[in-house]
């Protein structure tokens, strides 16, 4: 079962940036991955990384990102696509309940789903890069 791990939090609390922080990290570490942006500017990304290795030498996961947490934008559209393009894991933003929170729920029989709260305190006492080693670290990559 594929993994779905989505950071949650207030409205416009930068959970985008965080994520577009994500895929970088990946990236790097990566460095012979295949990348395809369905959307990317500088504080938005939704693409499809391949060939990525995991903490335990597993090479060839294929991982998904969608940085908006909107239910009116790509959020579903985004994990229904990467459902169909059988993504391993899969990072998204959601808020705290409504839309975009049932979205991401309504993913629960075909991935486990972890969510990962990210406030205004968490941002204050770890920031940005401690949350990314953090799901990093919780998806196994």
């Amino acid at each position: 079962m594929s993994v779905l791990i989505a950071l949650q939090g207030p409205v416009d609390f930068e959970k985008p940036r965080v994520l577009v922080d994500l895929f970088h990290e990946i990236t790097a570490r990566n460095p012979d991955c295949l990348v395809r942006f369905y959307y990317r500017s500088k504080k938005s990304i939704s693409a499809i990384i391949r060939n990525v290795r995991s903490s335990s030498g597993k090479f060839g996961l294929s991982v998904g990102i969608e940085s908006q947490a909107a239910a009116d934008t790509r959020l579903e559209k985004s994990l229904k696509l990467f459902q169909d393009e059988a993504c391993d894991i899969v990072f998204c933003c959601c808020r705290n309940n409504g839309k975009s929170f049932r979205i991401v729920s309504n993913f629960s029989g075909t991935h486990r789903i972890s969510f990962y709260s990210y406030t205004p305190a968490t941002h204050l006492t770890a920031g940005s890069r401690t949350t990314v080693s953090n799901l990093i670290s919780r998806s196994n990559l």
